[in-house]
């Protein structure tokens, strides 16, 4: 059976669960522990970042996480979990989905929708939206998606997402504390 804005009504009650779930002693005994594993902790939650269904509860972790220790090493080591987090859904779109997609874009790209995306302004114009998207709070899938159709090297995009993720991430654990 086919729903549609499956991903979007996921995403939706991902965040309800979350705001319900942020309430109990269940997230504070999971925050306690991924507390106590200090930045190995840390680093998981950097991974969940990045994800449509995993972003809000990793951004409520991070947020209770600014209590206990130094934002920018918090920062540096939860992007660096997000770059594998995005890494490995970076290869996935590109190693599986692109190629899964490729006749589809042969196809748009003899139409006026291809020669669009084509054209001097989207070329350069996309993967910085892509970087944006990653920069923010936003889940990562769309950001990748851009930056992965556009002729990155594995590593520019390695480091690129580790400096955008640890700056995103940063920005957040900030406001946290201020609030």
């Amino acid at each position: 059976m086919y729903i549609r804005y499956r991903y979007t009504i996921l995403l939706v009650i991902s965040i309800v669960a979350v705001a319900l779930w942020a309430s109990t002693e269940s997230f504070d005994f999971t925050v306690r522990t991924i507390d106590r594993l200090g930045y190995l902790g840390v680093f998981v939650v950097g991974m969940l970042f990045v994800s449509t269904f995993t972003v809000a509860p990793a951004t409520v972790v991070l947020f209770r996480l600014t209590e206990s220790g130094d934002l920018f090493l918090l920062s540096l080591v939860a992007g660096a979990g997000a770059v594998c987090g995005d890494l490995i859904l970076y290869n996935y779109l590109r190693d599986k989905v692109f190629i899964e997609l490729k006749p589809f874009f042969g196809l748009i790209g003899r139409s006026s929708v291809g020669r669009l995306f084509q054209s001097h302004y989207l070329a350069w114009s996309l993967p910085v939206l892509g970087a944006l998207i990653i920069a923010s709070p936003l889940p990562d899938e769309l950001g990748i998606a851009l930056l992965g159709g556009s002729k990155f090297k594995r590593w520019q995009f390695i480091t690129l997402s580790y400096i955008l993720n640890t700056i995103g991430i940063f920005v957040i654990v900030t406001v946290a504390q201020i609030i």
